[in-house]
């Protein structure tokens, strides 16, 4: 879409400037140092709509490199929030391990507590 607008005021300008060389080219009864007045001012527009152009260029570069940079940190984020997950889980199903093996001792002592 960004591309699409930016296109859209290339075009734009374009036809503005296209617009304003042909009213330069039909003022031929101006003067000489008139016609180089409108020459400077079309070349001074043309500078001024690429500065523009390129700043906004750069900008949209700007966002994208950010959303990218965002979308990078959530993503490691959220990997560290799944491998947190995982030592969690693994770590509460050490415990159930060490907890039954208590129990199955602590079962089998009695049992032999009871046959003797």
């Amino acid at each position: 879409m960004r591309k699409h607008q930016i296109q859209n005021i290339i075009v734009e300008h374009l036809v503005s400037l296209k617009v304003f060389e042909e009213t330069v080219l039909e003022t031929v009864e101006k003067s000489d140092s008139e016609l180089k007045k409108l020459q400077l001012q079309l070349e001074f527009k043309k500078l001024a709509m690429q500065e523009r152009l390129e700043m906004e260029e750069r900008q949209g570069q700007e966002r994208e490199r950010q959303r990218q940079f965002e979308r990078e940190k959530e993503e490691r984020e959220r990997q560290q929030r799944m491998e947190e997950k995982e030592r969690q889980e693994r770590m509460e199903e050490k415990e159930r391990q060490e907890r039954l093996q208590r129990e199955e001792k602590e079962y089998e002592f009695e049992i032999r507590k009871l046959e003797f």
